[in-house]
C-alpha cells in the first residue's frame, strides 16, 4: 500500500486513495468502495456497487477511494469546550492523551 495516501476533503472527511488496488479492494468485499473528485467548492464521490462501476472507474481519471473517517471541516471554527475536555475520561499512552469523541462537545 506505499502507493496509497489520504485524502481530506473539503466537507472534512478522511479518505484512503486505493486506485491502485482497487480491484483486490472490491473483490474482498470488506469496504464500500466510492469514485472521488473533489473540485474547488464541492466533492462529488459516488459509491461503485458492480463490476462495471469500477471498471468505469478505473478508466476515468478520478481516484478511487474508501472512506476512513470524519472530522471537523478544515475551515470551521468549532473547538472543544473546557468543561467537556475536563469530563472526558482520559488515557495517557507513550506521551499521548487519548479521549472519546464522544465525550467532547464543541462550541464555533
Amino acid at each position: 500500500m506505499e502507493n496509497n495516501r489520504l485524502i481530506i476533503s473539503n466537507d472534512g472527511m478522511t479518505w484512503m486513495d486505493v486506485t491502485d488496488m482497487a480491484k483486490e479492494v472490491f473483490n474482498s468485499g470488506l469496504f464500500t468502495l466510492y469514485e472521488f473528485l473533489e473540485e474547488k467548492d464541492r466533492v462529488i464521490r459516488m459509491p461503485i456497487e458492480s463490476r462495471e462501476d469500477l471498471l468505469r472507474a478505473l478508466d476515468s481519471d478520478r481516484n478511487i477511494v474508501i472512506k476512513v473517517g470524519q472530522g471537523i471541516p478544515r475551515d470551521s471554527e468549532e473547538q472543544v469546550t473546557l468543561e467537556s475536555w475536563r469530563n472526558a475520561d482520559k488515557i495517557q499512552y507513550n506521551g499521548y492523551i487519548y479521549v472519546r469523541y464522544a465525550d467532547l462537545r464543541f462550541c464555533r
